[in-house]
């Protein structure tokens, strides 16, 4: 959950919209690796660091996507 004083501040406040969000099943979670082009040999290894967590998911897809230059 944000500090209540980032949500407080006017020039977020149309900005942010925090939302929960409950692990992803293991299915979910390769499904948005797959979508993201995790490639299939990293796929195991993201999975076990990140498990359903979905920030960790995305990040993990994004340094994939860093570490081959963006494609």
């Amino acid at each position: 959950m944000p500090q209540p004083q980032g949500t407080a501040d006017p020039a977020w406040a149309g900005l942010l919209h925090v939302r929960e969000l409950w692990p992803l099943s293991g299915g979910e979670a390769e499904a948005l690796l797959e979508a993201a082009s995790v490639r299939p040999e990293r796929r195991d290894a993201v999975l076990r660091l990140a498990g359903g967590n979905p920030l960790a998911l995305t990040l993990a897809a994004a340094a994939d996507s860093a570490g081959r230059g963006g494609q």
